[in-house]
């Protein structure tokens, strides 16, 4: 997404916008009459609260395995059988 031209990036958050997901309001700071700013529908993180909530868990499982690898090296697990765990524990 970092490619994108402006006029996709618009495209992306006008269909955000006509499905309810997003809020356009226009940025009134001065000197920025032209630019919008795009708020989330509260709504969207009550419907989804337990996704974010396993995701959460998730992410975090992970960046548990991924500090525990360094220590693996260091008691000289082989890499093959750190990355064989780590993949089954993600899966």
């Amino acid at each position: 997404m970092r490619k994108l031209k402006k006029n996709d990036v618009d495209a992306v958050f006008d269909q955000l916008h006509a499905m309810g997901w997003i809020d356009r309001t226009p940025d009134l700071r001065p000197g920025r009459r032209t630019e919008t700013i795009w708020t989330v529908n509260p709504r969207v993180h009550f419907e989804h609260a337990g996704r974010a909530k396993d995701e959460a868990e998730r992410r975090s499982r992970n960046q548990k395995m991924i500090v525990e690898i360094p220590q693996c090296w260091l008691t000289g697990l082989n890499l093959e059988v750190v990355r064989i765990v780590f993949c089954s524990r993600v899966a």
